[in-house]
């Protein structure tokens, strides 16, 4: 069985083997849609990344500050883990 993708420009369908990444009627990049869901996973993954980036040329101050910072935020993270776990194991 052969591979068939929808052209989102012209909604013509395509053979996986013909040409693979352009449209065989309209010419438009079949790739489009992955580099789309590739960077709004980046995005996504970087709003979940709630690290504060410690660069190499901060001040030694600095990077003691956010080092310090981290490791608040990554206990208090912990702590509420915890108490969400313990939640969900109480009515089982």
């Amino acid at each position: 069985m052969e591979k068939e993708w929808k052209c989102n420009n012209c909604n013509n369908w395509n053979y996986a083997n013909t040409n693979g990444l352009f449209c065989s009627s309209c010419g438009s990049p079949h790739y489009l849609e992955s580099l789309e869901e590739k960077e709004s996973l980046k995005k996504r993954l970087e709003i979940n990344n709630l690290n504060i980036p410690i660069y190499p040329h901060d001040r030694l101050i600095i990077k003691g500050l956010k080092n310090v910072f981290n490791f608040i935020q990554f206990i208090f993270l912990a702590i509420v883990s915890f108490f969400v776990w313990l939640i969900a194991m109480g009515p089982g």
